[in-house]
């Protein structure tokens, strides 16, 4: 019997203990709710943009980069699975610093490797910071300017990257039209807003 039934409104989801983590799985811990499976959709369309990048920067072939962003995700949801109270992302604002990076390294096996050393580095400074406490003092050093300044960057190259001359408005009109259109009505809409509202969302 699924234990999710079990659970009393205000108590912790029931898990499975395994070691220092709490294992849930789908189903049988939790229920499926339709808004989660609606957001796990949009997931997936954000995971699967990383495939026109690692073919077009790493030229490597649709199947290998369809068979990366799948094991990413799968990556993500170990944080899930294992009750790790973190919500995993992409550096988002890093990728137009990082497309740079690896653009001096010949393509192929090089730029390849470049991309690995630079995410083990990352990785590692990750877990050094997170392990001596050190993350939330280094946040708060870098002054908020220079973190919105980043943000800021990366959203208007993303933009410059989409709308320049030349770019995937271009090859993509009616798609990317669409998709601002919807972004825009999820973000500005009064409309939606209360919907939000009538629907207990926050």
């Amino acid at each position: 019997m699924s234990a999710w039934k079990h659970r009393v409104d205000g108590e912790e989801s029931p898990y499975t203990p395994l070691g220092p983590f709490k294992l849930r799985l789908p189903f049988y811990h939790y229920r499926f709710e339709l808004p989660d499976y609606l957001q796990g959709l949009l997931m997936c369309a954000v995971d699967l943009a990383a495939i026109p990048l690692m073919m077009q920067l790493l030229g490597m072939p649709f199947e290998a980069a369809l068979a990366i962003v799948i094991l990413n995700g799968l990556l993500y949801l170990l944080h899930h699975l294992l009750g790790d109270p973190v919500i995993p992302g992409w550096i988002t604002p890093a990728i137009p610093l990082l497309m740079a990076y690896v653009a001096t390294f010949p393509e192929g096996v090089d730029r390849v490797h470049a991309l690995i050393a630079f995410q083990m580095m990352l990785g590692g400074l990750a877990i050094g910071l997170g392990v001596t406490g050190m993350a939330s003092k280094v946040v708060r050093l870098i002054p908020s300017a220079i973190k919105a300044g980043v943000i800021m960057g990366a959203g208007l190259a993303a933009i410059v990257v989409v709308f320049d001359e030349g770019g995937r408005f271009e090859q993509y009109p009616f798609t990317i039209t669409i998709a601002v259109g919807v972004a825009f009505y999820l973000i500005f809409s009064r409309h939606f807003n209360k919907l939000k509202a009538q629907g207990g969302v926050r």
